[in-house]
């Protein structure tokens, strides 16, 4: 009997064992295998980028200079304010020259000496690119050096061949009408500033020391999220120096109207997804006029679109660009922030001076730094031709 009773009461416990014994041989089974296939693929990996490396199709560079900054940087130092707190970068070469330099939040004279150089930015050159497809306006790329065809330099591409490109304050003019960027565009090239009453220049922090004639700005975008609560108006306002232009959504209904100086412009209706998203908030809201051109847009999404037609430059700067204000509304705003579009000047400093229009041959593209005061470019050079276009840039470390 009691053998029988033992026989019985260790049956569930060796089934038991079994199925612990079977979980635990297909687990260590998953793991092996997952240890395989991430082995497998590290190799095929390594041994692929070893052959676009070997046969040039990727290829690394590091940034020398500080004609593409503050998108891509060459060496720069990077400086804290004691008063305010905030951190700003100097490329190397003006830190050098330069003992002090000026806070852009709150514009006190920082000490440059002695600061830690960091080392540039490093790029992977996908040479296939343009293979397959031809370069974009807008579009950062790597080229030869047209004054010095061992010299690798990065530009941005603003005329495509076949067109005349012109230079008309601070915009680039095609084929006799302003370059009217996208939203992406317009976050690829924008540049913080700091609003303190005074006229807003295309002067940077990055280029201190830098002696040269400074160019009013009347390109702006303000970023903020914004959260609503309630029913009312709330009016989003630029400033150019010139013009005020207004932008008004009205909720919960969602009717936006748009109007320059009291004149009336656009109106549109947001979505209902769009209006609920902005009363549960927070949401983010860009509202531009860069290229002459008013953009709103609300989580990334454009929303309202129209020409400005007052092409002729403010008499001065401004130094109040923007304002919010909301009536009947409770709104919360957060990480506001105004960008300038870039000034794009005539030439860099010490180069001649550039042609006025360039006309572009059917193979030629007309490249251009960010940084346009110091950027030596097709200001200089003129038309780039496609053979001189080595790729585009994969990724920036």
């Amino acid at each position: 009997m009691t053998s029988h009773y033992n026989d019985i009461s260790n049956a569930p416990d060796e089934r038991k064992t079994r199925r612990l014994r079977l979980r635990v041989s297909m687990m260590s089974f998953r793991t092996i295998q997952s240890a395989l296939y991430l082995a497998v693929g590290t190799v095929l990996l390594a041994l692929s980028l070893r052959t676009f490396l070997v046969l040039g199709l990727v290829a690394p560079v590091q940034v020398a200079g500080s004609s593409m900054a503050p998108a891509l940087q060459g060496p720069f130092v990077s400086a804290i304010c004691p008063q305010c707190g905030s951190t700003f970068e100097v490329g190397v070469e003006f830190a050098a020259a330069a003992p002090l330099g000026d806070c852009p939040q709150c514009q006190q004279r920082v000490p440059l000496a002695g600061l830690a150089i960091h080392p540039s930015d490093r790029l992977w050159i996908d040479r296939t690119a343009f293979e397959r497809r031809r370069p974009r306006r807008g579009e950062v790329v790597v080229s030869l050096n047209p004054s010095d065809g061992d010299e690798l330099c990065v530009k941005r591409v603003v005329g495509l061949p076949g067109e005349t490109v012109q230079i008309r304050q601070g915009d680039i003019w095609i084929d006799g009408r302003p370059w009217v960027k996208t939203l992406a565009e317009q976050r690829a090239v924008r540049q913080a500033v700091h609003v303190d009453g005074r006229p807003i220049a295309d002067d940077m922090a990055y280029n201190v020391g830098l002696t040269r004639r400074l160019n009013f700005v009347r390109d702006f975008m303000v970023s903020t999220k914004l959260k609503t609560r309630g029913a009312g108006t709330l009016s989003l306002d630029l400033h150019d120096g010139r013009q005020t232009v207004r932008v008004t959504i009205e909720l919960p209904g969602g009717q936006v109207d748009a109007t320059a100086d009291g004149e009336p412009l656009a109106a549109t209706t947001l979505s209902e997804p769009i209006r609920q998203r902005l009363q549960r908030g927070p949401v983010l809201v860009e509202l531009s006029n860069f290229d002459r051109q008013l953009l709103l847009a609300i989580d990334s999404q454009v929303v309202l679109r129209c020409p400005l037609g007052d092409e002729t430059p403010p008499p001065a700067g401004t130094g109040t660009p923007f304002a919010v204000s909301s009536t009947g509304l409770e709104i919360t705003e957060t990480e506001l922030t105004v960008y300038r579009d870039i000034y794009y000047c005539p030439q860099a400093v010490g180069a001649p001076p550039a042609a006025e229009r360039v006309q572009l041959a059917d193979d030629e593209y007309y490249l251009l730094g960010d940084n346009s005061p110091i950027s030596v470019d097709s200001r200089s050079w003129g038309g780039v031709p496609a053979r001189y276009l080595l790729g585009r840039p994969l990724a920036v470390r």
